[in-house]
């Protein structure tokens, strides 16, 4: 079995030999009203823990097989299953299977209550607020996609087959996404709000729910229209660039889907919107660093709020970009 994500991360992960206590950490995430053991004749082990990111909370789990009976759900759920993983849950006497290759189980908001049992405690369950994954949906849609065709397909619980190309393609992002997170947790406590990785998240789980949701072109404007609104969009990015923002929120801000977008920033700087957001960071790096900084200020601080997590990255795009290094520029200070 593949190793799971965020499990060799001992912060956060609470192992225990009872399922009360695997209940209590579940109770991070849902309001659990039962948990027992499947196999009642068998010991119980499990290793559990739950990572926020951003609005999104995900719930890393192993271990033994169990029965969960949980109130309500008041956010909308994935459940990611690893190889060999092999679960049922029942939602309104409707029963789902999922495992590794063949689905990925997405489950809004529901008021009754959920019955979940797993054959093998293996794999990622996701919780993302209801109106975060409807905002995004409609973002990434640009106007193009009925509200009404967005709506039916959030409303119901579904299997999101991964078992051919595309979706294969749509799941192995998705783990070398949450390798990525880990690898960040391992440098820093919290994943840096400014890096807006639930956003990145919440929209590869849209194009697993909605191929094509990402392809939207831009909404006809007249040529002057057009032009003002791309302006204005340079004008926004730059007086929040100090701010965490995202993809979804620069499609909902101008009304651009994402490849209109992209052929935008790269017809005008050669580069795509995130990237160019990232040099605007830079210089504001820079203008930071060659003003009095507070003492002991350090470069790893500053490349840290420019949205980068890795300071030789930060260093060689700085070099890159102002032809010298950040050092050189902090010793020019008084």
């Amino acid at each position: 079995m593949r190793r799971v994500p965020f499990l060799s991360l001992s912060d956060c992960i609470v192992s225990s030999r009872d399922s009360q206590t695997f209940a209590e950490t579940l109770n991070l995430m849902l309001r659990v009203r039962d948990c027992d053991p499947l196999l009642s004749d068998s010991g119980f082990w499990s290793q559990t823990g739950v990572v926020p990111l951003g609005q999104v909370s995900v719930l890393a789990s192993s271990g033994s097989p169990v029965v969960v009976v949980a109130d309500a759900a008041e956010y909308t759920t994935f459940m990611l299953p690893y190889r060999d993983c092999g679960g049922s849950y029942q939602i309104e006497g409707q029963c789902f299977t999922n495992h590794y290759r063949s689905n990925v189980l997405y489950i809004p908001p529901v008021p009754w209550r959920l019955h979940c049992e797993t054959r093998l405690l293996a794999g990622l369950s996701l919780l993302i607020p209801t109106a975060q994954l409807q905002s995004t949906a409609k973002a990434m849609g640009a106007g193009s996609v009925p509200l009404d065709s967005l709506s039916a397909a959030l409303a119901n619980a579904a299997e999101l087959r991964t078992d051919d190309a595309r979706g294969s393609a749509l799941l192995d992002a998705l783990f070398r996404f949450f390798g990525f997170v880990e690898s960040v947790l391992y440098l820093k406590e919290t994943v840096p709000e400014v890096l807006r990785l639930d956003d990145l998240l919440v929209r590869q789980l849209l194009l697993l729910m909605m191929p094509g949701l990402g392809d939207a072109t831009m909404v006809a404007r007249c040529p002057s229209t057009q032009e003002s609104w791309f302006e204005q969009l340079l004008e926004w990015m730059d007086a929040n660039c100090h701010r965490a923002l995202s993809l979804s929120e620069l499609e909902e801000r101008s009304n651009y889907g994402r490849r209109s977008l992209q052929n935008a920033f790269k017809q005008r700087f050669g580069c795509g919107p995130m990237q160019w957001l990232r040099r605007r960071r830079l210089h504001k790096a820079r203008q930071l660093l060659l003003e009095a900084l507070p003492v002991n200020t350090t470069i790893l601080e500053i490349s840290l709020a420019c949205g980068y997590i890795n300071l030789s990255a930060f260093c060689r795009d700085y070099r890159r970009e102002f032809g010298c290094t950040a050092s050189e520029d902090l010793r020019r200070l008084p």
